[in-house]
């Protein structure tokens, strides 16, 4: 079965005329559904983390559940364009025009610039940075989101052990499953070394988000940038050290690498 887009769109319609939601397909509740796809989507990209190509080529079940995801992704996108009035020839209209834009496009200076400027590991020290004491940071779910939607690694450093660290990020409402990699450790240079091994990506290509001043001279000394998050000391403090980024407010983070 190959499905269209009007079909498609139809289906979505009649399914809010059968359960009571086709009041809410307005463009005030559209940005709504655009959130939830970005959710979905979230959803399959984290079996692409835990599973691998592997396990979507080759394991039937791993296989039937990404797609699911991919479906309810696409799902939401349908009832945002119902909310909107996008119909299916608008769509395909803007769709043809965008691809062959996109064929007279240069694409090799993109890819040079998104090499220059990506990150491909984030190291969060966690108390400062992701929690303080027992609640987690504004930014924290928010930013860890957004960046799961990225394929950065992200790893999780605390000197806690590693039931206390999964025990506190459930109690902040925070999955320990956003994290490719979890160290428990309270030495920073065996910290920083492991996880380049362990996600096998060089230090020159990780960030380490630290409110530690210390943190932060260890971070450049093993070769990786350092994001500093000022809560014990001033900002000077921190520059002195050598950060590349002071921030108080980390939901800055993928910008400040983007313009890195």
């Amino acid at each position: 079965m190959d499905g269209k887009i009007s079909e498609f769109l139809k289906m979505q319609h009649d399914l809010a005329i059968e359960k009571g939601w086709i009041e809410n397909r307005t463009p005030e509740h559209a940005p709504f559904s655009i959130l939830w796809s970005i959710d979905e989507l979230g959803e399959a990209i984290a079996i692409i983390k835990k599973k691998g190509a592997e396990g979507i080529m080759n394991n039937e079940s791993v296989r039937s559940h990404f797609v699911e995801e991919v479906a309810d992704t696409f799902m939401y996108l349908f009832d945002m364009m119902e909310s909107y009035s996008i119909t299916a020839d608008e769509f395909t209209d803007a769709y043809v025009r965008k691809y062959e834009k996109n064929l007279g496009r240069n694409w090799h200076e993109n890819d040079a610039m998104y090499e220059n400027c990506m990150k491909k590991l984030i190291i969060f020290d966690m108390e400062g940075t992701v929690t303080h004491e027992d609640a987690a940071l504004p930014w924290a779910a928010r930013l860890l989101e957004i960046l799961s939607t990225t394929g950065v690694k992200l790893a999780l450093l605390s000197d806690l052990e590693d039931a206390k660290i999964r025990e506190k990020l459930n109690g902040a409402g925070l999955s320990a499953d956003t994290f490719d990699l979890i160290i428990s450790s309270q030495h920073y240079p065996e910290a920083f070394a492991k996880a380049s091994e362990v996600l096998e990506i060089k230090p020159g290509e990780a960030v380490v988000c630290t409110s530690s001043v210390v943190g932060v001279k260890l971070a450049k000394r093993a070769g990786m940038t350092a994001a500093a998050v000022p809560t014990h000391f001033g900002e000077a403090m921190y520059q002195k050290a050598g950060a590349d980024f002071v921030t108080r407010d980390l939901i800055n983070l993928p910008d400040l690498l983007a313009a890195e």
